[in-house]
C-alpha cells in the first residue's frame, strides 16, 4: 500500500508559500528532509490526527537554510539564494519521495513564479531610486536558463541614448550586479554634462526588455550616509540618507568600593551605538523602508569604500498619506563591539593629513610632469631624486593605471594612479628617469610634484 501523499511543495516556491506535507494515513510515519541528493538536515517522526491526517511544516527549517551574502564582485552569483531539497516518507512497509526548489524570497503574487522572476529585479524599492556618485547601488535578478544581461541606458541632451553593457549572466541562478554610477560613466565615452540627469537598467533576454529600473542623479551635498540592506526578495539596496547621524554610545561604568574610596572597575561595558535620521523622503517610500527594519539577513553601513556590517536595533516608521514628504530615523549598532577606528585607517588619514599640510606649506614649489606616452614610454625627464607627492590628478581611463620608472632604461619600481588618494613614492638617483605603462588607453598624464621632501 503506497502513501497517500495529498499535498506537498510546488516544484519551486517562494520561501513565504511553501506549501505543507499533508499525508492520509491512520499510522505514523518518519519523514526525513535532505538539502540537495543526500545531505540530511531533519528526520522526525510523526502520528495522525483524529482524522488521520500528517500535517508536516518544514518553511522555517529550509528559510534558514537560504542566505542573500554581500556581493564580493561586481557581478556576483549567490550561491545560497536558491536551493534544491528532497525528501523521503516513510511508514514501515512503503514510502514516497521527491525534490522541490525554494528560493529566499518572500512575495504575494498572483503571477506563476517562473513567470514573476523573469520580469522582475529582486527589490521593492520605488521605480524612480535616487543616485549620486560615489553612492553604492546593486541590483539583483534570477536567471533561469542563463544567458540574461545588463544594460544601461544614458538619455543624451541633444537627444537620442547611448546603451552601456553591465553584466552577462554565465549560468543559471541569483546574480547581484553593481550599477553604481559611479562605474557605469566609466564605462560610458560622453560626458556627464551632454547627458539628462537619469539613466535606465535593463534587464535584457537578448534583444527584449524583461526589466527596468529608473536612477535619478543628484549631485552630492557631503551630508550623504549610504547603507546598503537585504531585502524581502533576497536582493540588496541602497538607501541614501540625508539626516543627522549621531553617535549615542551606550556605556555603563562599574564602580566599586574598596574601603572608604571608590574605584572604577575593568568590565566597563561599552556599546557603539548610532543614530541615523533618513532625511525628508516622499511618504510613499514607506513599505521600502519598513524592509529595513524588519529583515535581518544582513544590513552594512558604507563609508570610505569600506562596507562595515551593522545591525538595525530600533526603529520609528511612522508615514501618514497626507503628507507629502516625512523623515524616520532608526538605530544601529556594529556586529563587533571594536575599536571604529583602526590601524589601518589611522595610518590613511595621517597621510592624507600630511599630504594637505605639505600641499599648503610648498605650494609655491609645485613642479609638474608632463608624462606624453609614446610607444609605451616617455622621454627621459629630470626629477630631484628626492621624495615627491604624486596629486591625485588621474581622470577616469587613468585611474588604478600602473606607471613604471626607469632609471637609466632599468625598471626600477612602479605606482598606481588615483583619482582620490595620492601617492608617495621615493625617486632612485639617476642621470635619466623615465615612465612607462601598458594601458594602450593612456595617452598621458600630468603629475604635479614637490622637489623636496614634505615635512
Amino acid at each position: 500500500m503506497s502513501i497517500n501523499l495529498t499535498q506537498y511543495p510546488d516544484a519551486m516556491s517562494f520561501k513565504n508559500k511553501v506549501k505543507d506535507f499533508t499525508i492520509s494515513s491512520q499510522i505514523g510515519v518518519t519523514f526525513t528532509l535532505y538539502e540537495g541528493n543526500d545531505t540530511i538536515i531533519f528526520t522526525g517522526n510523526y502520528h495522525p490526527d483524529f482524522g488521520n491526517t500528517i500535517r508536516i511544516d518544514v518553511s522555517e527549517i529550509i528559510a534558514d537554510r537560504l542566505k542573500t551574502a554581500f556581493p564580493s564582485s561586481d557581478r556576483y552569483l549567490q550561491p545560497d539564494w536558491v536551493k534544491t531539497f528532497g525528501y523521503k516518507i516513510e511508514d514501515g512497509s512503503s514510502n514516497a519521495t521527491g525534490t522541490f526548489t525554494v528560493i529566499n524570497a518572500a512575495c504575494k503574487t498572483d503571477k506563476a513564479i517562473a513567470t514573476w522572476l523573469a520580469s522582475n529585479f529582486l527589490t521593492n524599492q520605488p521605480m524612480e531610486q535616487h543616485a549620486c556618485k560615489d553612492a553604492p547601488l546593486w541590483l539583483s535578478f534570477y536567471d533561469a536558463n542563463g544567458g540574461l544581461s545588463l544594460k544601461a541606458r544614458f538619455y543624451k541632451k541633444a537627444g537620442g541614448n547611448i546603451d552601456v553593457a553591465v553584466a552577462k549572466t554565465n549560468g543559471a541562478g541569483c546574480y547581484t550586479c553593481n550599477v553604481s554610477y559611479d562605474k557605469l560613466i566609466r564605462l560610458l565615452a560622453a560626458l556627464p554634462s551632454s547627458l539628462k540627469g537619469y539613466f535606465d537598467i535593463l534587464l535584457m533576454d537578448g534583444p527584449t526588455v524583461k526589466a527596468k529600473q529608473r536612477y535619478i542623479y543628484s549631485e552630492r551635498t557631503g551630508r550623504e550616509q549610504y547603507y546598503c540592506f537585504v531585502n524581502a526578495l533576497g536582493g540588496i539596496d541602497t538607501l541614501i540618507c540625508q539626516g543627522e547621524n549621531v553617535l549615542q554610545p551606550d556605556i555603563t561604568y562599574n564602580i566599586g568600593r574598596f574601603g572608604k574610596s571608590f574605584r572604577q572597575l575593568d568590565d566597563t561595558d561599552t556599546i557603539r551605538a548610532w543614530s541615523q535620521n533618513t532625511g525628508m523622503l516622499p511618504w510613499k517610500w514607506r513599505n521600502w523602508l519598513f524592509e529595513i527594519f524588519a529583515q535581518k539577513d544582513g544590513c552594512w553601513k558604507y563609508a570610505d569604500k569600506v562596507y562595515t556590517e551593522i545591525i538595525i536595533s530600533e526603529g520609528n516608521l511612522s508615514v501618514s498619506n497626507n503628507g507629502q514628504l516625512t523623515s524616520n530615523t532608526f538605530g544601529y549598532i556594529l556586529t563587533e563591539n571594536t575599536s571604529v577606528i583602526g590601524s589601518d585607517e589611522r595610518a590613511a588619514y595621517a597621510f592624507r593629513q600630511s599630504a594637505a599640510d605639505s600641499a599648503e606649506e610648498y605650494e609655491s614649489d609645485i613642479k609638474t610632469i608632463e608624462l606624453a606616452f609614446t610607444d609605451g614610454a616617455t622621454e627621459a625627464i629630470p626629477v630631484p631624486a628626492k621624495v615627491i607627492l604624486v596629486l591625485a590628478t588621474a581622470d577616469a581611463v587613468v585611474e588604478a593605471t600602473p606607471i613604471s620608472y626607469l632609471v637609466d632604461g632599468t625598471v626600477v619600481d612602479d605606482f598606481t594612479t588615483s583619482t582620490t588618494e595620492p601617492v608617495q613614492i621615493a625617486l632612485p638617483a639617476g642621470d635619466e628617469l623615465s615612465f612607462e605603462t601598458e594601458n594602450v588607453s593612456v595617452n598621458g598624464l600630468i603629475l604635479n610634484y614637490y622637489p623636496q621632501t614634505p615635512s
